[in-house]
This record gives C-alpha cells, sequence and structure tokens, in this order.
C-alpha cells in the first residue's frame, strides 16, 4: 500500500506539463497595464518554480480529499481551482511592496513624487481588484479519444 507521500507524488508527476492558468480579466485596460508591466521587467504573471511547486501543492491536496472513486472529473476539477486560486493569490502578493518572488523593477524617483508611493503596480487600485475578481481559468489538455 503506498503512503499518502508516495500517492501525492505520483498525483504530481502524472499531471500534464502543460497546465494553462490564466486570469479571465473583463477590462481591456487591465490587460494594457499588464503588458505594459511586463515590458518594464514587471512580470506580475509570471510562474517561477517555486510558485509550480506551490500551485501543483494546492491541487494535489484538495484532490486527494475528494470522492476520487465516484467522480474523479469532479475531484479533478475543484482541485484545479484550488490550484488557480493559489496562482492568483501569488499574483496579488506581489502588488505594492508584497513578496519578491520575482524581480520587479523599481519605480524612478522622478515617477515616485508623480505618484506619491512607492508601490509597484498599485496606482488607482484598480488593475488589483480587477485581479482580485477576475474568474481564473485552469485547464489541461485534453487527450484524443480512439
Amino acid at each position: 500500500m503506498k503512503t499518502l507521500k508516495q500517492f501525492t507524488n505520483d498525483l504530481i508527476a502524472s499531471i500534464p506539463k502543460k497546465l494553462s492558468i490564466e486570469l479571465a480579466l473583463k477590462k481591456q485596460d487591465s490587460l494594457d497595464k499588464l503588458w505594459y508591466q511586463e515590458r518594464q521587467e514587471r512580470d506580475f504573471l509570471q510562474i517561477t518554480p517555486a510558485n509550480a511547486q506551490e500551485i501543483v501543492a494546492e491541487i494535489a491536496s484538495v484532490y486527494v480529499k475528494q470522492d476520487l472513486v465516484s467522480n474523479p472529473a469532479k475531484a479533478l476539477q475543484a482541485a484545479l481551482k484550488a490550484g488557480g486560486l493559489k496562482y492568483k493569490e501569488i499574483v496579488l502578493g506581489r502588488f505594492g511592496a508584497g513578496m519578491k518572488d520575482v524581480p520587479l523593477k523599481p519605480l524612478t524617483r522622478e515617477y515616485i513624487k508623480q505618484k506619491g508611493t512607492t508601490k509597484i503596480g498599485y496606482n488607482t487600485g484598480n488593475l488589483y481588484r480587477d485581479i482580485k475578481q477576475a474568474p481564473v481559468i485552469v485547464s489541461v489538455p485534453r487527450v484524443k479519444g480512439k
């Protein structure tokens, strides 16, 4: 019989490599801001290897707590949703003076004076609020049937 750790490791290894996570932002302005920030060396949406492990660990943790026998699809769906929410939590944590898990180019002195704060990515708060309210879409590639 496998231990929980062995089962979880097997589960993590079985999750497809091309797991797709995206934020369904509704406002074009927010998409434009994220695009601009990325070009300014401030990629708020980046997934680091450590982030990927956190997300997969969340997926595995929720997955093994579900009813895997009678409804494996629902179990996977709940687990992927939890992984997506973990990703959103990571992204939101980067705003302001938040996490330093990805390099975010500092603001210039001139811009700090104009803006009145040193918080990165947080000027009006609209982008942060839009991300906070955005649904997260997590998908895995479908295997084509015979």
